[in-house]
C-alpha cells in the first residue's frame, strides 16, 4: 500500500525524493512546502528510486 501521504518536516524541496519512515514507505517525493512550515510527502514505495535522493 504504497503512496500514502505523510506530512514531515525537511530541507528537501519540492520535487525532491527524500528517505522516510513510513510504515508503507521508505522513500517518498516532497510535493509541498505547507504553512504550518511541514512538507507535504507522498510515498513512493520501498524500491529505491532511480533519480538523486535528497539528504
Amino acid at each position: 500500500m504504497s503512496g500514502c501521504l505523510y506530512q514531515l518536516q525537511t530541507n528537501a524541496l519540492p520535487g525532491q525524493i527524500m528517505v522516510i519512515a513510513g510504515p508503507f514507505d521508505t522513500y517518498g517525493r516532497v510535493i509541498k512546502l505547507q504553512d504550518s512550515g511541514y512538507h507535504l510527502i507522498r510515498g513512493l514505495g520501498h524500491k529505491k528510486p532511480t533519480e538523486r535522493i535528497a539528504s
